[in-house]
């Protein structure tokens, strides 16, 4: 057994112990829970019952009522347990109610192994980015990091851009609240893919200004900068700078089609 997807709550009365699935969780790369799934699993204070598990997926997850007193400190504390089991290498806590207090406590058990973080969908904003920010720091693995729709406004995002490893491959900080972008720390995300701003209020000299700071990320393919305030100007601007940018294959989510500025 590879995955056990314990989103469907199928026992409804009976708590699910890791040492009577250790038969099945020797082998399990994947697992994925939702609230009940989290509390019904008996995770031990010890043991390797997890040691090949690379993936665990707790989206909407409500870590304070995810145990038994409906304690967010108690949460963390077995989420802490399963993660120091496990080899992670993708650790999805979209919608999970996260927020500035909690991120003291998820700074402390991120593995140095993850190679994608999912942190989409909560209320972490620019606080809870500056607790985060020395762990994300130490994270030399990531490659994939997703913080949309965080509340996050320009200072949490340039602590974003300057506190990730450089070797960082895609960044998702879209539905945000970002009104100017760092252009002096994004040139160092020299390997980034894929960048997603879209839906952040971004106005024309931003835009212009960031396109003019990624001029050094030889390896951009997909930029979306959709859903932010555009002027017509702003946005042949935008179609020079492209052609300019080989790499560049996906521009709000349309595929370039050839150098000239045409869009599919």
């Amino acid at each position: 057994v590879e995955h056990i997807d314990l989103r469907v709550p199928r026992f409804p009365n009976a708590d699910v112990d890791l040492r009577k699935l250790r038969a099945w969780t020797h082998s399990l790369v994947s697992l994925s829970l939702t609230t009940f799934g989290f509390k019904s699993l008996a995770v031990p204070a010890k043991g390797k019952y997890l040691s090949r598990l690379i993936k665990l997926d707790l989206e909407h997850v409500d870590l304070d009522r995810a145990v038994a007193g409906g304690s967010e400190e108690e949460g963390f504390a077995k989420l802490s347990r399963l993660v120091s089991m496990a080899r992670l290498e993708e650790l999805r806590l979209s919608s999970v109610r996260l927020h500035a207090r909690s991120c003291a406590e998820l700074a402390r058990l991120l593995p140095a192994s993850l190679a994608a973080l999912d942190l989409s969908r909560n209320q972490i904003g620019d606080k809870g980015i500056e607790l985060l920010a020395p762990s994300l720091n130490a994270l030399t693995r990531l490659t994939r990091l997703n913080v949309s729709g965080n509340e996050l406004q320009d200072e949490g995002f340039a602590k974003v851009v300057a506190s990730v490893h450089a070797g960082l491959r895609a960044l998702d900080a879209s539905q945000n609240d970002v009104g100017k972008v760092s252009q002096a720390a994004l040139p160092r995300l020299t390997k980034l893919t894929s960048l997603s701003l879209a839906e952040n209020g971004l106005g024309g000299a931003e835009v212009e200004g960031l396109l003019g700071a990624l001029a050094g990320c030889d390896e951009l393919a997909a930029l979306d900068l959709s859903s932010n305030v555009l002027e017509t100007s702003v946005v042949a601007s935008s179609l020079r700078c492209i052609q300019q940018h080989a790499s560049l294959r996906f521009f709000n989510g349309m595929p370039v089609t050839s150098r000239s500025g045409h869009y599919d």
